[in-house]
């Protein structure tokens, strides 16, 4: 059986597929079996969506959509931080976070937000918060930082290391 790897529970809260920039809710989903048959799964209730979709996300970085940020490309992620602060440029001090600072294999930063479909703050607000958040970043996040970071969330620089060399394929 198919658990949620947040609850442990049987899987998923609901599907919803998108279709060229169209949505279509689907009312199950299933579980394609080795010998072809499927067994549709369970509905579940989540306890906290927000914290559960952030803790499934952690633990499942290839989920982001690497191929809408860089169409051809196959994008591995590295977790910087999980709620990376971001400093008010007034003050000098963390103001708010952002949900997870990434990198790619290239070294590129990514800012991933989450947000709930039904988040009822208009697209243009989280676009705008997102823009002050890279804008921020840009000026107070550095290099050592990044790298501070991303070994506190490996566990140690033996583990950061090594998963450096599984997302580049090199030793650097």
């Amino acid at each position: 059986m198919h658990r949620n790897p947040v609850s442990g529970r049987a899987d998923r809260c609901y599907s919803l597929l998108t279709e060229h920039s169209r949505e279509v809710i689907v009312s199950h989903v299933y579980v394609m079996q080795e010998d072809s048959g499927t067994k549709q799964l369970e509905r579940i209730a989540c306890g906290d969506e927000d914290k559960e979709l952030q803790l499934l996300l952690e633990r499942n970085l290839n989920l982001l959509p690497g191929d809408q940020i860089s169409p051809g490309q196959d994008l591995r992620w590295l977790l910087i931080k999980r709620e990376m602060p971001v400093v008010n440029p007034s003050t000098g001090d963390p103001w708010w976070s952002v949900d997870f600072l990434v990198v790619d294999q290239y070294g590129i930063p990514t800012i991933v937000e989450c947000k709930r479909r039904n988040d009822t703050r208009s697209r243009r607000e989280v676009v705008g918060q997102m823009l002050e958040y890279a804008a921020s970043g840009r000026h107070y996040w550095t290099a050592s930082d990044f790298r501070s970071h991303a070994q506190n969330a490996a566990g140690d620089e033996a583990k950061l290391s090594t998963k450096l060399k599984e997302l580049t394929g090199s030793d650097t």
